[in-house]
């Protein structure tokens, strides 16, 4: 499931990630991604992830996957909250293989 709150002006959206993701979390997720924004201005998203998301079926998991090749030519920033601390270790990775994407991480707990 996921749970996505606009948390401060413009275009930026707090995304909540829980245990299975379903096909109708990537449309919604696809929807925050897609759909216009204040003009000129870039999308940033802080994701909560307390364990990876499992998917619901093969199809949720594809859906998913196309949802998240197409956020990387809108998203600037991504905050990442959590516990695993391991995430910590690869956001410098997504930053050097992307270098337009910004990633933070910060320990949830």
């Amino acid at each position: 499931m996921i749970e996505i709150k606009h948390i401060a002006s413009p275009n930026v959206y707090h995304i909540r990630l829980t245990i299975k993701m379903t096909r109708a979390d990537a449309e919604a997720l696809e929807k925050l991604i897609m759909v216009p924004k204040t003009k000129g201005l870039p999308l940033r998203i802080v994701a909560e992830v307390h364990e990876l998301p499992s998917y619901e079926d093969f199809r949720a998991f594809i859906d998913a996957t196309i949802v998240s090749l197409r956020a990387l030519g809108k998203v600037r920033r991504y905050a990442i909250l959590s516990i695993m601390a391991w995430l910590d270790k690869i956001t410098p990775v997504v930053d050097a293989v992307i270098p337009r994407l910004r990633t933070k991480f910060f320990p949830a707990f």
